[in-house]
């Protein structure tokens, strides 16, 4: 994944527009973190509001977004990791 985001960045800077639609959350923190104050980047994430209708947050780096449907489910999925890790129930 590393070298690819670097191709990625490398195209990116030679003028090339990308969209790349991801469900990865590693993914997405390397673009984060491997970008330079030179490149170009916009990091968009859709959700579903309550009323039905489509929210887009948008930000220059992944940690700034504000409504990370990602990283929700990264750290839901880490609970359960550890409760099961400690013998209890994620839920408690």
């Amino acid at each position: 994944m590393p070298v690819l985001v670097d191709i990625f960045l490398e195209l990116q800077r030679d003028g090339v527009q990308i969209f790349i639609a991801t469900h990865n959350n590693n993914l997405a923190q390397l673009f984060d973190v491997k970008q330079t104050d030179k490149d170009s980047l916009l990091f968009c994430n859709l959700s579903k509001n309550d009323d039905g209708t489509i929210h887009c947050d948008s930000a220059s780096t992944y940690s700034e977004l504000s409504k990370n449907v990602l990283e929700d489910a990264d750290e839901a999925l880490y609970k359960v990791v550890v409760a099961k890790a400690m013998g209890v129930d994620a839920d408690e």
